[in-house]
């Protein structure tokens, strides 16, 4: 029982700590693209586009830690609170009604916008600021606000690409898992419970089994 508690006590220390580490990552995330931006704003519109190489590999990073934490919910939901009354946290954040209806609330805001939005609304200032100069400086140059060349008409196309990609790599990131994930983690403990089972046979002395096989 000890290991039990044991085990579970390191799951949910396990979650807390990704969690914590995703929102470390969220806000690096932030301090990085502001930096690159306001040097766009500055430097080049160029930079505009750098902004991606952030904003792609930190969303997925967050995706991971998401998935991390779906997973470890998952085991725990399974193997303690399926069998134990007084264990219901991951149970209630993922299956009340009630709870979930009042958390969709929450996030109604604007702070709760910028949490779900993720990276999107970053990855559209970058793609819209970089097309928008990129114009701008045409008209500055040619007098006419199309008259793109090929590798400006090159690097538009590949901020509306960045932006798409990062649209959807954010858009994993509401994926919910517990479909996936409860089915499979029913059909370990399901396996666990048999091999257990089968152990606890095999331990049985021969002696035993025969005093058994007598009383039957």
């Amino acid at each position: 029982m000890e290991s039990k508690l044991a085990e579970l006590s390191n799951l949910r220390n396990e979650i807390i700590s990704k969690q914590e580490q995703k929102r470390n990552v969220w806000l690096h995330m932030y301090i990085l693209f502001v930096s690159l931006f306001v040097l766009g704003l500055e430097v080049s519109h160029y930079l505009f586009l750098l902004t991606f190489v952030i904003l792609i590999p930190y969303q997925e990073v967050i995706n991971n830690m998401e998935w991390n934490v779906s997973r470890i919910s998952a085991y725990i939901r399974t193997f303690f609170e399926k069998d134990n009354p007084d264990l219901n946290w991951e149970s209630m954040n993922t299956q009340y009604e009630s709870y979930l209806r009042y958390l969709d609330e929450r996030v109604k805001g604007l702070s709760g916008f910028i949490r779900n939005a993720g990276s999107i609304h970053l990855g559209f200032l970058a793609s819209a600021f970089f097309i928008g100069f990129t114009l701008k400086e045409n008209i500055t140059v040619h007098g006419e606000i199309f008259a793109l060349d090929i590798v400006d008409i090159f690097f538009v196309l590949l901020s509306i690409g960045m932006f798409i990609i990062t649209v959807c790599i954010n858009q994993e990131s509401r994926i919910n898992h517990k479909p996936d994930l409860e089915p499979l983690m029913d059909g370990y403990r399901e396996e666990v419970i048999s091999r257990n089972s089968n152990s606890v046979r095999e331990q049985v002395s021969p002696a035993e089994q025969n005093k058994n096989e007598g009383i039957q």
